[in-house]
């Protein structure tokens, strides 16, 4: 049997570099663009965040707000190359615990403080000086209160790359139980106030705007049972004569339905209610005293649905300061006083906004369906009352 001839050793060396040198062209065509020279993904920015928190008011008491302040500023080493990265996004993940509210506070024509649905702040390109974040936090019971130990920031610089840091040292808030908050509360104070006058019905036909607070203080669990029962007002109230508008308020107020006579129309706009963050009452009492608008032979009445804590922007005497504004107007303030997720109401501010306690329904047990019930069909009394 003739066999054939095995190929020379210098023949199959030339053939084996031909082979490799095929495998290699075709296995660099196919690597993703960028990676071809380098081999691996980029490595973490190199750039580093400073951070620094800051407290307006270090002691307070439950609901009372503070305005944390966020310092952050950026360092970036020159490199091998020689060039120096910026940071051209930053993202903060600005989580508090579970008794502790916040929300940045509105900047204009500053930072682009927007937050996604996930809750993450994007903040934008970081400049040199750095940049200040404001945010109004409070808390909802007593105690001490690590603020930013949770916090977590992600920068990118411009090369694409990313890292993440957290707050160097968190700010120490410290929550006084005062006389009114967290466990601490004295159940006593929540009595209803039971010497009301008698009411006087009016004949003119009214103009009514019932606003609702959907701020935190109010619990989820609060206002949702708020909700329920404040069909009984929408109920009880003279639909066959005055007209009802809807306002739901926290540091903004949404006009839900404006005013109509229609009863079914307003019950559905009252299921549409979802729960805001914080309070500004005073926006509260200028948006109600504008859908009321000039009087036009009409009584109006602007009756305000809350636990009374101020917790936005401004303070109580802003909110003094609006509903005066619309008791000038001729508009008369009615104001409903119910007990929040875990705080008494602030009696005496609601009190003082309808400059009245006969005008003032007070609820005793705001977790009792039956209570709050009653408290509304007060209150619808009292919008048909003369003043």
């Amino acid at each position: 049997m003739k066999v054939s001839p095995r190929p020379s050793l210098r023949v199959r060396s030339i053939a084996a570099a031909i082979l490799l040198a095929l495998g290699l062209g075709w296995g660099l065509g196919r690597l993703p663009a960028g990676l071809a020279q380098e081999g691996s993904s980029p490595a973490g920015s190199p750039c580093r965040l400073l951070t620094r928190l800051e407290l307006d008011n270090k002691l307070v008491c439950p609901l009372q707000a503070v305005t944390l302040t966020l310092h952050v500023s950026s360092s970036c080493p020159r490199e091998a190359d020689g060039g120096q990265s910026q940071v051209v996004a930053l993202t903060l993940e600005p989580r508090l615990g579970s008794d502790l509210r916040g929300a940045p506070v509105p900047q204009a024509g500053s930072l682009p403080n927007d937050a996604d649905p996930s809750g993450l702040l994007q903040l934008g390109p970081l400049p040199p000086e750095g940049l200040s974040l404001p945010i109004r936090v409070l808390a909802l019971r007593s105690g001490l209160y690590s603020l930013g130990q949770d916090m977590r920031l992600r920068l990118r610089d411009d090369r694409g790359r990313e890292a993440d840091a957290r707050i160097a040292e968190p700010a120490v808030l410290a929550v006084n139980p005062c006389s009114y908050g967290g466990q601490e509360r004295v159940r006593r104070l929540y009595l209803p106030w039971a010497g009301r006058p008698a009411c006087q019905h009016s004949e003119q036909a009214a103009d009514i705007v019932l606003a609702i607070d959907r701020s935190t203080s109010m619990g989820s669990s609060g206002l949702a049972l708020t909700l329920e029962q404040a069909v009984s007002f929408v109920q009880n109230v003279n639909l066959e004569r005055d007209r009802v508008a809807l306002l739901a308020f926290d540091t903004r107020a949404d006009l839900v339905s404006g005013l109509t006579a229609d009863r079914a129309l307003l019950l559905a706009a009252l299921r549409g209610i979802r729960p805001g963050r914080l309070t500004a009452l005073d926006r509260a009492l200028d948006a109600g005293a504008a859908v009321l608008g000039p009087a036009q032979g009409r009584r109006r009445v602007l009756a305000l649905v809350s636990d009374g804590h101020q917790t936005g922007l401004g303070d109580e005497d802003e909110v003094r300061a609006a509903a005066s504004r619309a008791r000038r107007q001729g508009i008369r303030i009615l104001t409903l006083a119910v007990e929040g997720g875990e705080v008494a109401p602030n009696w005496a501010l609601l009190r003082d906004l309808s400059e009245s306690p006969s005008r003032t329904v007070r609820v005793r047990g705001g977790d009792d369906p039956s209570q709050l019930s009653q408290a509304f069909r007060d209150l619808a009394e009292l919008s048909g009352c003369e003043d």
